[in-house]
């Protein structure tokens, strides 16, 4: 079951973009696949869905590649503003600061 942006169930892909836009309503246990292709940007291709128990890639994922699960991507958002003085992130500085963070392990800098 894949969830879209928003959080209603639905099979249809979408951007980064959007899901981060949509984050704060999603459940913190879901994960977010997204594109690589050349690189990852607020324009990849992006669905969002629970992990198999076994680790594997879920087949709503199928041609995408883990980035991160949205209680990781919510927490880099919060420390993201709290860096900027509680400044609100536009979409691509949210993209930016999540694919920064599944990238380097570590926050964007100030």
């Amino acid at each position: 079951m894949a969830i879209q942006s928003g959080g209603s169930e639905g099979t249809g892909r979408t951007t980064l973009a959007k899901v981060l836009d949509g984050i704060d309503d999603l459940d913190d246990d879901l994960t977010i696949y997204t594109s690589y292709q050349p690189k990852c940007d607020q324009d990849s291709a992006a669905v969002v869905c629970f992990e198999p128990d076994d680790g594997s890639l879920p087949e709503e994922a199928a041609g995408l590649k883990y980035l991160l699960e949205v209680h990781v991507a919510k927490a880099v958002i919060r420390v993201w503003r709290a860096w900027r003085k509680n400044a609100i992130p536009t979409s691509k500085e949210k993209c930016d600061a999540v694919i920064y963070y599944a990238t380097n392990d570590s926050y964007l800098p100030v």
